[in-house]
């Protein structure tokens, strides 16, 4: 079990569920994201890769978000994970959204053209 990490990426559709449906003010329920998977030691460009065959999304237009939470305890895009953050494993960038007072890696996939 500590060979693995879970994290969650929420998408455009996730938003779209959310916004203006109940009284939730948050833009993502996360309870509501299938959680992944992945041994802590994956390269996060390889992860890419996955959703890349399993969403067919080209790595080249996913551009992955951090979430923070604000002083009203609603959680928003923060800003996008650098160059340097993608090339971290999976485990380097959980042990970076902790450092961010997040329990548990939390990521938002826009895609770009």
């Amino acid at each position: 079990a500590h060979m693995f990490t879970t994290f969650k990426v929420a998408r455009d559709h996730d938003l779209a569920a959310q916004i203006g449906r109940d009284l939730f003010f948050d833009l993502v329920d996360y309870e509501k994201i299938h959680p992944i998977r992945v041994l802590k030691d994956m390269p996060f460009n390889q992860v890419k890769e996955e959703f890349s065959k399993e969403f067919g999304i080209p790595v080249h237009s996913q551009r992955f978000w951090w979430w923070s939470k604000r002083q009203n305890n609603t959680y928003r895009p923060t800003r996008p994970l650098t160059q340097q953050e993608e090339s971290y494993t999976v485990g380097q960038l959980k042990d970076a959204a902790i450092r961010m007072n997040s329990s548990e890696l939390r990521l938002y996939l826009e895609v770009v053209q």
